[in-house]
């Protein structure tokens, strides 16, 4: 299957953010990093864009579904976001401000008076991978060579990955495309 053809749809509450996310910076990564820490480090990832895109655009564009793996994630079997994680962290955050229970201003100027789409935090579009590794040449070239490219550490630690799991240069060329 590698990644499935057919679209899913999840609650809110059942994705999670992905703690081996390489832009998370190499000393904050690891299965046991907590949801929370992960949405604190991401607090400057431009997320209230994407949740006023959420608010205009009527919703979640199904064209940029996550696509998630399902693994052992705080002692259970999880769906975690390997591709998405700014997606699902704006939507976290938009839920807090419109529920009353984020502090920060910009966060509660974007949810006063928006009107959310009501599935918004109910039908999240993802596709699910088997495994991680799965996604991997996927995310080499939409962040390490294409359209949303990651910062040099970033790239780094992402093509380091692929070399500890025993790649060579010219099989993490090929994976990344470049």
């Amino acid at each position: 299957m590698a990644i499935s053809k057919n679209m899913d749809f999840a609650k809110l509450d059942e994705l999670n953010l992905d703690p081996k996310n390489p832009r998370l910076g190499r000393h904050n990564v690891g299965s046991d990093v907590p949801q929370t820490q992960i949405l604190d480090l991401m607090a400057d990832w431009k997320l209230d864009e994407l949740a006023v895109s959420f608010i205009e655009g009527g919703g979640f564009w199904t064209q940029e579904a996550l696509i998630v793996t399902r693994e052992n994630l705080y002692g259970k079997s999880q769906l975690v976001v390997i591709e998405g994680n700014r997606r699902l962290a704006a939507l976290i955050n938009l839920r807090k401000a419109v529920l009353g229970k984020h502090q920060d201003r910009k966060w509660q100027e974007i949810a006063k008076g928006a009107r959310i789409p009501k599935s918004l935090f109910e039908k999240i579009p993802y596709y699910l991978a088997e495994r991680r590794e799965d996604i991997e040449s996927f995310l080499g070239f939409r962040h390490v060579t294409g359209i949303e490219e990651w910062r040099p550490a970033e790239k780094a630690e992402f093509i380091s990955r692929l070399i500890d799991k025993g790649m060579d240069y010219q099989e993490v060329r090929r994976k990344i495309g470049s």
